[in-house]
């Protein structure tokens, strides 16, 4: 029967040939990668594009994610905000009109 410091010990080498293996395949994949943009004259703008996370304006330009602003403070508690986006909050339904306006930010 294996003790503890055995098992430890293998699952160190397991460990250390899964990186390696993985290394070996990354090294791969990138060849391959480098041969397909070589073959399909693929430049490193239109690769780059693929793993962007904004979003595309009308002119094809990658445009970065926007934070929304904020539009409503609460009076009593100016760390409460709202920003226009999902469910109203408590405070804010429980204002009326007027009320919600005076608390209303200028963007």
């Amino acid at each position: 029967m294996s003790t503890l410091s055995d098992l430890l010990q293998q699952q160190h080498a397991i460990e250390a040939r899964i990186a390696e293996l993985r290394a070996l395949e990354k090294t791969d994949a990138l060849r391959k990668i480098k041969t397909l943009a070589d073959e399909f004259a693929i430049s490193y703008e239109e690769a780059k594009s693929c793993f962007s996370t904004g979003r595309k304006t009308t002119s094809g330009k990658i445009r970065s994610k926007r934070t929304s602003s904020v539009l409503y403070v609460n009076p009593t508690n100016p760390k409460e905000t709202y920003n226009g986006n999902g469910r109203h909050p408590a405070w804010l339904k429980a204002m009326s009109k007027t009320q919600q306006d005076a608390c209303k930010q200028t963007v």
